[in-house]
């Protein structure tokens, strides 16, 4: 697990998870109950010591925005999701790429 949040109002919590292999997604579930409201889709992430890269931003209560680092070293892709819980569902999904200096 990486980048995790509480969203302001201390209800949820939003993070990056990683399952088997090189792959990550975002997850968004009810604090302290832990049931699960939002899973975005899978994407590959560089293997990497540092996981340290993912991020999660509350904007307000109940929308998040959650970047899986989707690329490696200068050359970074993030997959952005902007996702709101008031119903759980996913507002938009692109990917965003971090030019080289």
């Amino acid at each position: 697990m990486s980048g995790s949040a509480l969203s302001p109002d201390g209800r949820h919590i939003a993070y990056v998870a990683f399952s088997d292999g090189p792959v990550g997604y975002g997850v968004v579930r009810t604090w302290p109950g832990k049931r699960l409201l939002l899973r975005t889709r899978s994407v590959e992430v560089p293997a990497t010591d540092n996981p340290g890269g993912n991020q999660v931003r509350w904007p307000s209560a109940d929308t998040v925005e959650i970047y899986v680092e989707a690329g490696c070293c200068t050359d970074v892709t993030w997959y952005r999701v902007r996702a709101s819980l008031a119903p759980p569902r996913i507002l938009s999904a692109d990917t965003v790429r971090t030019l080289p200096p």
